[in-house]
């Protein structure tokens, strides 16, 4: 019997400016955005754009209900973080056998299945995130820490199987000033 072990390529957001020998800046291969622009707006609801970033790397919504996302968490610190965002969006959160934790709201699943899921059944975000306000990527970008999110030499990182969702939040993090 051959083993076959699905490689996961590594995806991080890092700020690595460096210069050349005659002082021209140069950036660690891809190339990261400096700060250039900056999002202003202000307003919405960052309690369910933390859920979104939360959901991101730990939750799941199958095909089999429409009303339910799936978390499978062991961490006392996510368990309670859940909950404790459950409890402010007024979400029922309940827990099943083997650590597995359900979100019940009506069509939660289907719709969180459309924003995050690409053609592949790859991990993605809509396109309309990149315009959510100063409050809401606060928000999201607490959910993808409290998530797997950690810090590392004062840079957030996120590890990624999906190379779209690795784009996705290099931009969005451009656009909100926080490379």
């Amino acid at each position: 019997n051959t083993v076959v072990k699905r490689a996961n390529p590594e995806f991080k957001l890092e700020v690595a400016c460096l210069t050349d020998r005659n002082g021209i800046p140069t950036y660690k291969k891809p190339m990261r955005m400096t700060k250039t622009s900056f999002n202003s707006a202000t307003g919405g609801n960052p309690d369910l754009y933390s859920l979104y970033g939360f959901f991101i790397w730990v939750g799941y919504a199958t095909n089999k209900s429409k009303n339910l996302l799936s978390f499978h968490l062991i961490r006392v610190r996510k368990i309670e973080y859940l909950t404790r965002l459950c409890d402010r969006l007024g979400l029922e959160l309940r827990k099943n056998s083997r650590n597995k934790y359900v979100v019940f709201s009506e069509n939660i699943g289907e719709e969180f299945r459309k924003m995050f899921y690409n053609e592949d059944s790859d991990k993605t975000f809509p396109n309309s995130f990149y315009r959510m306000t100063r409050e809401e990527y606060r928000g999201f970008k607490e959910g993808l820490v409290s998530s797997d999110g950690h810090l590392k030499r004062q840079v957030s990182v996120y590890d990624t199987s999906s190379r779209q969702l690795a784009d996705k939040i290099q931009a969005l993090s451009s656009i909100n000033g926080d490379v």
